[in-house]
């Protein structure tokens, strides 16, 4: 897998991680405003609470189904109190585990551009090795055409 791959993949699922961020911090908010919109319901519950002991003949009963529904209410609220932190629990190794990825993408950032300058090392290399095979050539040309010059200059002192 090459490095800009991995990066995409990388890149993939801090995406689908901040998504889920969003959608459980949405999640946190509804709850919370679900809290407090039963926080408003046991208030009103406990006024009318009020009320209905002095209209009522038989108290005791009616409070004690009062109760018993005040005391639900409290259940429910306290089940939701409980997913909250349940949800910001998981809110926050989301985000340990972003920070993490954040983390190794950055090394990997580093990495890559360290390898890229290796490349742009090599490749000047590379040049400069095929610009010395050129000059090799053209001095073994040379050479050549200088050995033929003395064969000739030789040939030419025998024969005189």
């Amino acid at each position: 897998m090459s490095n800009e791959e991995f990066q995409k993949l990388v890149l993939q699922e801090l995406t689908s991680i901040k998504g889920q961020l969003n959608e459980n911090s949405r999640f946190i908010e509804a709850l919370l405003h679900r809290t407090a919109e039963l926080d408003a319901q046991l208030h009103n519950v406990s006024a009318n609470v009020d009320k209905l002991c002095g209209q009522v003949n038989n108290p005791e009963t009616k409070v004690g189904n009062l109760e018993a529904k005040v005391n639900n209410l409290e259940a429910k609220v306290g089940n939701l109190e409980t997913k909250v932190d349940n949800l910001e629990i998981k809110v926050n190794n989301l985000e340990i585990k972003v920070n993490a990825l954040e983390t190794k993408v950055s090394g990997l950032e580093t990495k890559f551009d360290a390898l890229q300058t290796q490349v742009t090392t090599i490749q000047a290399n590379m040049a400069t090795k095929e610009d010395i095979a050129e000059v090799n050539a053209s001095i073994m040309v040379l050479n050549d055409r200088l050995f033929r010059q003395e064969t000739e200059i030789t040939r030419l002192k025998a024969a005189k």
